[in-house]
């Protein structure tokens, strides 16, 4: 039962500690709660698979993508979206699982209303590979 909840802990763990520098970056740069008014829910291309789901509350970010039953999970802050992508497989396994799966990596994506570009990297590597998109 311990080996089960380790995953979701590092997890948890993780999606914290991005908001919690995310917190400190809110209140220097807006003043406030760092929203930009940006409205990401919906369809978009993605370069990563075909297209890409995007769901947004408040500043909690969620997109499915059309690649191995992708997923990321991050935070919004201003006009971008740092967190994990998520795989049921990819070309280089973890050595430790993230959300139950050993293939995932670090993402920063920036947005407009109607673009984005960013990078992802593979386990907790730098981010280097391009990811991109538009909306639908």
């Amino acid at each position: 039962m311990k080996t089960a909840c380790f995953p979701s802990l590092i997890l948890l763990a993780l999606l914290l500690i991005i908001g919690v520098a995310h917190a400190e970056s809110d209140v220097s740069i807006s003043g406030g709660n760092g929203d930009s008014g940006l409205l990401l829910s919906g369809d978009w291309t993605s370069s990563e698979g075909d297209s890409m789901t995007i769901h947004q509350t408040g500043n909690d970010f969620r997109a499915d993508y059309n690649l191995k039953n992708g997923r990321i999970i991050g935070k919004l802050n201003g006009n971008s979206v740092e967190g994990l992508w998520i795989q049921d497989s990819s070309s280089r396994r973890c050595s430790y699982a993230v959300d139950n799966s050993y293939y995932w990596g670090n993402t920063r994506l920036n947005f407009t209303s109607q673009n984005y570009s960013g990078n992802w990297g593979y386990c907790s590597d730098e981010p280097s590979y391009v990811w991109s998109g538009s909306k639908k």
